[in-house]
């Protein structure tokens, strides 16, 4: 599937049987999903922006952290947000 930036359609559904309206309203709903969902990961992000300065310590120092490192540092230090 392609975004088409010029007319706001998606041109795998650009086709005789689908109205441009309808294709206007789908544009809409996948941007508001889109959008909401931004929101969500970016809230996330900033709650727990502690993790990430807590693994970049720890890169710096060791280079490299493993898949039980990371765990570690996320389930530690995770901060649960209300949506």
């Amino acid at each position: 599937m392609s975004y088409n930036e010029e007319n706001k359609i998606f041109n795998n559904y650009k086709n005789k049987y689908i109205s441009n309206y309808v294709l206007k309203n789908i544009d809409k709903e996948i941007k508001k999903i889109i959008d909401k969902n931004y929101l969500i990961a970016k809230k996330i992000l900033l709650k727990n922006i502690n993790i990430l300065h807590i693994m970049k310590k720890k890169l710096i120092k060791y280079e490299t952290l493993n898949r039980k490192q990371i765990k570690k540092i996320i389930f530690q230090n995770f901060k649960k947000i209300n949506i």
